[in-house]
Formats: C-alpha cells, structure tokens, sequence
C-alpha cells in the first residue's frame, strides 16, 4: 500500500507537471529557436510521459492486488465467524451472513484504494498551487482556498452517502436472508400452499432494496456532478484571475 501510495503520487505529480513543462517550453524553446534545446525539451515531456504512464500501472497494479486481497481476508473472517460450532451474539441469519462476506467485504476494502488516491491528489494540488503562487502569491492561494471549500462541501455531502449506502446495505441483507429462508422451507411451503404468500414477502423486501439502491444511485450521481461542477467553477476562477492579473 504504501508503495501504491508513492507510485500514485508520482502519477499525480506527472500529470500536474506536464503542462507546466509544456508551458515553459513554448515560452523558452520556441522563442529562442535552438534544435538542441527542442531536443531536450522533447525528451523530457517524453520522461514525464513515461512516469506518467509507468507510475499509473504499477500503483493501480499494487493497489488493485492490496485491495484483492482484504477483501479476502474480511470473507475468511465473516465465514470463520459464521461457521463456528458455538453461536455468537449477533441477530444475523445465514443470508445476511452471506452479504456481509460478499458486498460489505469489497466495500470495506476499498478504503485501501481511496487513502491512497486521496494522497495522491493532494500532491497534485499542492504542486499546482506551488506553480501557480510562483507566478502569483494570489493564484496559488486562490487553490488552495478554493480546494479547502470543495472538499468541505464534499464532506457534508458524503455523509448522505454513507447513511444511503449503510440503509441500502442492510435492505439487501435483509433480502438474501429472506431468500435463504425460503430456500430452506420450500418444501413445507408448497406442501400447505403458503409458496405465493412467501414469494410475495420476499418481493416487497427485494423492492425496498432495490429502491434504495437507486436512492444511492442517485445521490452518488449528484455527488459525482457536484464535485465536477465544482472542480470546473475553481479552474474557471483560477483562469479569470490569472488573465486579470
């Protein structure tokens, strides 16, 4: 992870640096017109390229094998806990068991993938402001600024998010235990004719999940805009005032 963490970094690095260098070459190579200096300005956009590109690889790389793998470690976990001889305390059934092994597993390991990313970013942005407050003390802090309110709306907008996906998380467990119990009684089911009152249940359980899945479709979707509209407001800013100033 920590590996992952480096190697994204100078992804974000690569790719903040790329039209500053592109920048600063069009600026000085092409006034003064001198092959060899061209010709090192090519091979270092194409070292910038190659980090770029290589750093992207081998930390998704790293990072994609990390997550694998707790996500496996949180399933051997859930299924140790729900196959011991001696029952613990906790009002799970067998389905719910089962989600939280498969769904809320891979969730939970996510978080080896968003640490780093969000590290990463936060190079990407302290680079950009560094470059920005070289040319001008107020674009650098403009970014900065800037970046401090979008997190801080993004902050209170995710803890929708977390309630939506905790609510939705539940409903489907509640589904697959729903179904685990008519798997197990389906024979005494169809033999005193309570298989369409069964099916019935499990339909209204299943529709609540799938209603709160597209409550956190949604909200995730509005969040998603957000950020975007958000992150295109900053740069509109940041080019408005770099050209007033």
């Amino acid at each position: 992870m920590a590996w992952g963490t480096v190697l994204m970094g100078l992804y974000q690095a690569g790719e903040t640096a790329f039209p500053i260098a592109l920048g600063l070459i069009v600026e000085h190579t092409m006034r003064h017109r001198s092959p060899g200096a061209l010709g090192l300005s090519v091979a270092a956009l194409a070292v910038i390229i190659t980090t770029v590109s290589l750093s992207w690889r081998f930390g998704m790389r790293i990072l994609q094998k990390a997550n694998t793998t707790e996500a496996h470690r949180w399933r051997v976990r859930v299924a140790g806990a729900g196959l011991q001889p001696v029952a613990r305390d906790v009002d799970l059934k067998s389905g719910e068991v089962l989600t939280i092994a498969t769904e809320d597993a891979d969730q939970t390991a996510d978080i080896i993938e968003v640490v780093p990313l969000l590290i990463s970013s936060l190079v990407a942005v302290l680079i950009a402001a560094l470059a920005l407050g070289l040319a001008d003390l107020r674009l650098g802090l403009l970014v900065i600024v800037g970046t401090v309110g979008i997190l801080s709306v993004l902050s209170v907008m995710s803890k929708r998010i977390g309630s939506s996906t905790r609510e939705q998380q539940a409903r489907v467990a509640r589904a697959g235990a729903k179904v685990a119990d008519l798997i197990i009684g389906l024979r005494p089911l169809h033999g005193f004719g309570g298989n369409h009152a069964a099916f019935r249940s499990y339909r209204r359980v299943s529709t609540d999940a799938k209603h709160q899945s597209v409550t956190v479709a949604r909200v995730g979707g509005v969040y998603a805009g957000t950020a975007l509209a958000l992150n295109a407001v900053l740069a509109a800013a940041v080019t408005l005032t770099a050209g007033w100033l």
